[in-house]
């Protein structure tokens, strides 16, 4: 499991945003770019500007938990490529795909997030 080697998956992460962002003009607009997903369409170009140079950009892995099940938080999730399913105690009770968003209403402040 990743929880037992934070240092090495922290390590990877590293070297893998590197690798990303070299190759950012060969990977689909659609998918990388927060300017073209269809939730931020009505923003402005100031605004998504604003919080594209304050993105926290992190990977995670296929076995990893993104939000843990009865915890708080104000973050909000863009999940940029891949699938991530949608669990209540142990069920699976929908699915997450490439361009989906998630926690949107604790980061605009409208109501804290609860997972």
């Amino acid at each position: 499991s990743l929880q037992h080697h934070r240092e090495a998956k922290r390590h990877f992460e590293v070297i893998a945003k590197d690798f990303m962002m070299s190759q950012s003009s060969d990977i689909d607009d659609q998918q990388s770019n927060i300017y073209m997903l269809p939730f931020f369409k009505d923003c402005g170009s100031r605004f998504l500007y604003l919080l594209d140079i304050h993105l926290e950009r992190h990977i995670f892995f296929s076995d990893e938990v993104i939000v843990r099940e009865n915890t708080d938080g104000e973050d909000m999730y863009i999940l940029i490529s891949g699938h991530a399913d949608v669990t209540v105690k142990g069920l699976k009770v929908g699915a997450l795909s490439g361009g989906m968003c998630f926690g949107e209403m604790a980061v605009l402040g409208l109501v804290r997030r609860r997972a």
